[in-house]
């Protein structure tokens, strides 16, 4: 797991189609998945996405299964792919909750955070603590 910061994710087109139709499918509850790639200078390159079951069941709150969690690093690791974000959705805003601010003093890597209300995606945005303070990562499309 990566403790550089990184000032933009980077992804394609249909990664991003795919992690939108997750957000989507999960809903009313939170989604979430596990990014896997490389970090390039300031870039966190995703190579794969994961979606994991949220095993809290919750709309408020995420969890993931942690032996699911190990084999998907593991797996990754065997492809020379690091954890470089996580994803999951919140109802109504996305920006980082009071709870999501601990976790990623806990998991430094970019958290990608789409928002939903009456089952529609309303916005999605990207977050990364480090330095002490929570920065804004740019979403870029290849």
């Amino acid at each position: 797991m990566t403790n550089l910061l990184t000032k933009r994710l980077k992804l394609k087109r249909s990664t991003y189609e795919a992690m939108l139709n997750h957000v989507k499918h999960s809903i009313p509850k939170e989604a979430c998945a596990i990014l896997l790639g490389k970090i390039v200078e300031e870039t966190a390159m995703v190579e794969e996405v994961e979606f994991v079951h949220n095993i809290s069941g919750s709309e408020y709150k995420f969890s993931i299964e942690p032996e699911e969690l190990y084999e998907i690093l593991v797996k990754g690791e065997a492809k020379g792919l690091e954890m470089i974000g996580i994803l999951h959705s919140h109802p109504i805003t996305s920006h980082p909750s009071s709870v999501d601010c601990v976790y990623m003093k806990l998991n430094p890597v970019v958290w990608v955070i789409f928002a939903f209300a009456s089952f529609e995606i309303t916005g999605v945005s990207a977050y990364q603590y480090a330095n002490d303070s929570l920065i804004e990562v740019e979403l870029e499309f290849q």
